[in-house]
């Protein structure tokens, strides 16, 4: 592994703009769900989840972005908080009614989970925070990229 990471050394820069460009073009993504939300009037049928779970996880990995002074994850993850939370709000704009109260639950709880974490972040050893919070973004982006298979045996009765 060391002599790949060798010999792609002189192409570090253009590999990670790549990266950065493909991550904030990945973030757009967002807005095909909300065209549909749009169409439609309203987000019943549609979850805030994916955009919840989206704008948390860019919070996190700027705070992980600070842990390694990578300037490029931090602007590419603020890009993405930004985005994520235009569409959160952009699915409460078109949520009807008492289904509003849900989705202010649901940005409760995204919220306590981040501020939980940033605490963590704060008070853990210095020596070991780096790794362990590592590990645990790479658990919530497995959880997000999981998600949509919650809803596969409905997709398959159908």
């Amino acid at each position: 592994m060391e002599s790949l990471a060798v010999a792609l050394q002189p192409y570090k820069d253009t590999v990670g703009l790549s990266a950065a460009v493909i991550t904030v073009l990945q973030f757009f993504s967002g807005v095909f769900v909300v065209n549909d939300i749009r169409r439609k009037g309203s987000s019943e049928g549609f979850s805030a989840g994916p955009f919840l779970g989206g704008a948390v996880f860019s919070l996190l990995n700027v705070q992980f972005g600070q842990m390694l002074q990578d300037d490029a994850m931090i602007k590419v993850n603020l890009i993405g908080l930004g985005l994520n939370v235009v569409y959160v709000c952009a699915f409460y704009w078109y949520t009807l009614g008492p289904a509003k109260n849900k989705v202010w639950g649901q940005i409760g709880m995204a919220g306590a989970i981040a501020a939980g974490l940033l605490a963590y972040v704060q008070y853990e050893d210095p020596k070991v925070v780096e790794f362990r919070f590592g590990m645990i973004l790479t658990v919530i982006l497995l959880i997000l990229v999981g998600m949509p298979l919650l809803g596969l045996g409905e997709i398959l009765k159908n």
